[in-house]
């Protein structure tokens, strides 16, 4: 096992948490960075990783997927 889904959910937590009812352009990176879809789904890519290895350096996120719509959505990956 690489990751405890509890820690995934606690995780998760923290970046809705962060992003969830707020204004995207009063919050970093987006009050410099316009808050595109790609650049969201960048930033999330990021933080997610961030927290990931910190709780656990064996894992690592490849691709965040960010649906606007039911048949539009970007794909970020590294």
């Amino acid at each position: 096992m690489l990751c405890d889904f509890k820690d995934v959910k606690g995780i998760m937590n923290v970046v809705i948490d962060r992003l969830d009812h707020q204004n995207l352009n009063d919050i970093d990176p987006f009050r410099e960075l316009n808050p595109s879809a790609e650049d969201l789904a960048r930033d999330l890519c990021r933080e997610i990783n961030s927290l990931v290895s910190t709780k656990n350096g064996r894992a690592h996120i490849k691709k965040a997927k960010l649906w606007e719509t039911h048949v539009n959505a970007v794909t970020y990956f590294e």
